[in-house]
């Protein structure tokens, strides 16, 4: 059974990955502006009834999930971008195997049809003919091991 992680896609992944990262943000700029209007006496002692010392421990506690949390977000962005390179590789490289494959598909059409015509001209008893079609054929032969050598 997958976990809920692993039914996510890398958008939807990289998407709650910001949220999280915003809503930590979020969370520890609000708390610091209620501590220096505490601070600044800017709220009413009466309107507050935590103290700063306790909000002080609150927004270290807020600052140690903060971390434990960003070593999860970048790890999470490593894995991704990880993944992202995984897949141009492959791209890349089932790309060059159709290129290849291509190639190798039309040498072997030619090559067949070669030898359909070899075959015609030796049962016709052209042997001059076809002494001087495979002499032809000889040479293309090698400018296309130089295009396989290429890839």
């Amino acid at each position: 059974m997958k976990s809920k992680m692993q039914k996510f896609g890398s958008e939807n992944k990289r998407e709650g990955i910001k949220a999280l990262f915003l809503a930590q943000i979020f969370l520890i700029m609000t708390v610091t502006l209620y501590l220096c209007l505490i601070k600044w006496n800017l709220i009413d002692r009466r309107y507050y009834s935590i103290s700063v010392d306790a909000m002080l421990v609150v927004l270290l506690l807020l600052s140690g999930l903060v971390g434990v949390g960003s070593v999860f977000l970048f790890k999470e962005i490593d894995n991704l971008l990880e993944k992202g390179k995984e897949y141009e590789i492959q791209k890349f490289q089932i790309i060059q195997m159709q290129e290849t494959n291509d190639l190798l598909r039309s040498q072997k059409h030619d090559f067949s049809n070669n030898l359909q015509v070899l075959w015609g001209l030796l049962s016709l008893g052209n042997m001059e003919k076809a002494k001087e079609y495979l002499d032809k054929y000889s040479g293309r032969l090698n400018i296309d091991e130089k295009e396989l050598i290429k890839l």
